[in-house]
This record gives structure tokens, sequence and C-alpha cells, in this order.
């Protein structure tokens, strides 16, 4: 009996989610949880990225409650430190 070595491409796979950066371990977690227990096991990429992803809304809040652009970026600073 002779087996072919050729893969039969007329079937098609089903398409797959694309993952996301969080993973199986933390699929309980929501994405900021997950950097927020990163950063606490000493992860200094995951405190740049809640910095990143943070930094805008509380900057507007802030801006949105003083009024006051130099106040709302010392309050960011200080929220952020």
């Amino acid at each position: 009996m002779l087996v072919s070595n050729t893969v039969d491409n007329t079937r098609t796979r089903p398409s797959l989610p694309v993952p996301t950066i969080v993973s199986t371990r933390f699929s309980h977690m929501s994405e900021i949880d997950e950097l927020i227990y990163r950063w606490s096991g000493g992860d200094e990429i995951a405190a740049e990225a809640i910095y990143t992803q943070s930094r805008g809304a509380i900057y507007g809040l802030a801006y949105a409650l003083l009024d006051n652009s130099a106040d709302a970026e010392e309050v960011t600073q200080d929220v952020l430190a």
C-alpha cells in the first residue's frame, strides 16, 4: 500500500480568534488587573503599560475638576508616582 505525502488543501479550517495580550493564566482578569498583578511582582514593563494606558484618563479628570492644565499635570504625576 502506498501512502501519499501530499496535503489535502481542499478542506478549510475554521478561523481562530486572534490572541490578546492577556494570557490564559490570567483569563479571569481584565488586562489592567493582569498588569497590576505583574507590576506588583516587579515587572517594570507592566508599570509602563499602566502609566501609558491611564495617564490620559487621569489627566482628563484632573483637568475637568481643576480647570488648570499645570495643576492637572501635577496631579497626574502625583497619582502615577
